[in-house]
């Protein structure tokens, strides 16, 4: 996984790579503009709940500001998904031209998938559970 800097919107705490390790994450790749990205933040908050301390699900903001991020996440509701500032060198060295962008992390850091596009909470859902299982 490349280096990241991001922080958390809700408190400012810094996010490295290094807080990927211990337990597979999934982490969405979105922008407040992006409609697709706001349709299916709802849903990755849902599963946050359901998987916590299983799976840790990210949403990294990749453009706009943080004032529209936290006007989203107030909006929708978003209480469990961490959400996140920052990371520019991260998704310029994953190569990230389009949200949303999906990663699918292991407990050792290391990235073993990713999905452009929308997706539905069954597929958010199942890919959290081949992670779990080591399946990914």
């Amino acid at each position: 996984m490349p280096r990241l800097e991001a922080s958390r919107l809700e408190n400012g705490q810094p996010i490295s790579e290094a807080s990927f390790k211990g337990q597979p994450a999934i982490l969405n790749v979105w922008a407040p503009s992006c409609a697709p990205c706001v349709h299916e933040l709802p849903s990755l908050d849902k599963l946050a709940a359901e998987y916590q301390g299983r799976v840790g699900f990210f949403g990294l903001m990749s453009w706009g500001t943080q004032d529209e991020a936290k006007a989203v996440a107030r909006s929708d509701g978003l209480s469990h998904l961490s959400l996140l500032a920052g990371g520019e060198s991260f998704l310029n060295a994953l190569d990230v031209e389009s949200v949303p962008t999906t990663f699918f992390i292991r407990g050792d850091g290391t990235i073993v998938a990713r999905q452009v596009g929308m997706r539905g909470e069954g597929f958010f859902r199942e890919q959290a559970e081949k992670l779990l299982a080591g399946k990914l």
